[in-house]
């Protein structure tokens, strides 16, 4: 036997490289079109500190609020980066660059839409949700995942089937047609979820997804009863969520934002064979033309601050503890001179407030890209309606990129979408 600990090399070459799947993980497939895949699975209850996880190679550091943990990454230049305000509530550079490039855009025009789509799709992040799930022994299932457990980082169309279910009361008095209700990850009284995926356009639809039969045991015996030595066992199997975690940094969306905004100045910088007073008259012009970007270290004045979210009524309340994402008050306080757009701006290019502008850019993009979903409750509360519809636009075009992060080519299509926005 070798003295070697295999997967303790496989983590190495896989961090070293950045390429490779966990083993560990669930990640649906590409679906062809006319297809339907299905798997059914048990999502499994929240971590609590100090469980064992991964059959004892780990335990828990800290409690689960909920039964999954809410995050999401930007993918720029074949790189993923945590996002701070979706992760921990903080301010992001990256966002903040691409919310004012969104807000100066014009969304009356049909040009104005396709730019204002793609700028979501190139540099907001979508919002995911890490649970662990338990696949059981069944045909349905692909024998690749049968009787395993597996963490899935699962989208916003799916955990909002899930949110219906946590919020709704009873099973809907249809004796044909019941309805899942209440907890559906008590391991000894879950409910079992069908994942159904079809293809939509070029990317995977969950929307027909929902919960099936009634509520039980994860593991029985033939006669129906808990199997209390088998469901701890699965229990053991979870995997540290903590650990799957987009690394946040906020220095490095910073870095990320300022090499934007310059990559933008240099597209509308001039080229050579000027002599000294053309070349200085076109560097004027390109600096009144160029995408305007905020600093990092730069706040808002008091008049962009997002508003605080209004109370919904009682019977949609979500708990407030796990709200993604509200400004920080500070942040208000900024001077105003940090933020000032340049006096040379053209008048017909006067936007709305920020949150009027981003609000109708990316509800005009989610119809032009049919992905429109109803709109259902974030898993920790109410958030701002012009960053829920922009994570909407975004969510499936950054789960494409996650799927193939090797092959996709980001920094490209950032390239192509400042020279459009510098044309």
């Amino acid at each position: 036997m070798s003295s070697y600990d295999i997967e303790a090399i496989r983590a190495q070459v896989r961090a070293k490289m950045k390429k490779g799947k966990d083993p560990s993980e669930f990640r649906a497939p590409k679906v062809d079109e006319g297809k339907t895949v299905k798997y059914r699975f048990y999502i499994l209850p929240p971590l609590q500190e100090g469980d064992v996880c991964n059959e004892g190679k780990s335990v828990c550091e800290r409690s689960m609020d909920l039964f999954a943990i809410s995050n999401g990454a930007h993918y720029i230049d074949n790189k993923r980066i945590g996002c701070p305000r979706i992760i921990n509530e903080e301010d992001c550079a990256i966002c903040e660059y691409a919310f004012d490039l969104l807000a100066e855009i014009d969304g009356t025009t049909v040009e104005g839409k396709k730019r204002r789509s793609e700028i979501g799709k190139a540099l907001l992040p979508g919002q995911y949700h890490l649970v662990n799930l338990y696949f059981p022994k069944i045909d349905l299932n692909p024998e690749e995942v049968r009787d395993k457990v597996l963490w899935f980082n699962a989208p916003k169309t799916v955990v909002d089937i899930w949110l219906e279910c946590l919020y709704r009361d009873d099973d809907g008095g249809d004796p044909d047609d019941k309805l899942a209700f209440g907890v559906f990850f008590d391991e000894c009284n879950a409910s079992q979820f069908q994942l159904e995926i079809v293809k939509d356009g070029q990317m995977n639809s969950y929307k027909k997804s929902k919960f099936i039969g009634d509520k039980r045991p994860i593991i029985i015996d033939k006669a129906g009863k808990k199997i209390d030595s088998r469901i701890a066992e699965i229990l053991a199997k979870r995997h540290n969520l903590w650990e799957k975690m987009p690394e946040v940094n906020p220095e490095e969306c910073a870095r990320v934002a300022a090499a934007l905004s310059g990559r933008a100045a240099a597209k509308a910088a001039p080229s050579g064979g000027f002599d000294h007073d053309e070349d200085a008259t076109g560097a004027e012009e390109a600096q009144e033309s160029a995408p305007v970007t905020k600093p990092a270290a730069a706040a808002k004045p008091a008049a962009a601050a997002k508003p605080a979210a209004a109370a919904k009524p009682a019977a949609a309340a979500k708990p407030a503890a796990a709200k993604p994402v509200t400004k920080p008050a500070a942040a208000a306080a900024k001077p105003a001179a940090a933020a000032a757009k340049p006096a040379t701006k053209p008048a017909a290019a006067k936007p709305a407030p920020k949150e009027e502008v981003v609000e109708e850019a990316v509800e005009e993009a989610v119809e032009e890209e049919a992905v429109e979903e109803e709109a259902v409750e974030e898993l920790s509360g109410e958030i701002p309606a012009e960053e829920e519809a922009v994570e909407e636009v975004v969510e499936e075009a950054v789960e494409e990129a996650a799927a193939e992060e090797a092959g996709d080519d980001v920094d490209g299509e950032v390239d192509r979408l400042l020279d459009e926005l510098n044309s």
